[in-house]
């Protein structure tokens, strides 16, 4: 009786090629690894910012092209002060 291989009794048994075999467990791991592609690709692109920085002052809200610091009673303001309230008043801030 011939000597058969160790390759060659794994290939007759399993009665697929190594190479079909290696595609198959890749197949397995497809997701994961597309998945972690897809997050590292994301966390590396970035998104268009909605606000900036200048002179040291946060500009949050961006309307119609311009940059404003404050958002109240649904409009936008680059500036606000506080007013002090005078015979027991309240104080308020102010807008513009």
């Amino acid at each position: 009786m011939p000597m058969i291989s160790a390759a060659k009794k794994y290939v007759a048994t399993t009665k697929q090629s190594p190479c079909l075999i290696v595609l198959g467990k890749l197949m397995k791991n497809l997701l994961p690894l597309v998945f972690a592609l897809v997050l590292g690709v994301a966390c590396f692109v970035p998104a268009p910012a909605s606000a900036y920085y200048y002179g040291g002052r946060y500009y949050r809200y961006s309307y119609r092209g311009h940059y404003y610091r404050y958002h109240y009673h649904g409009h936008y303001y680059r500036h606000r002060v506080w007013v002090v309230g005078v015979n027991g008043r309240a104080g308020y801030y102010r807008y513009w």
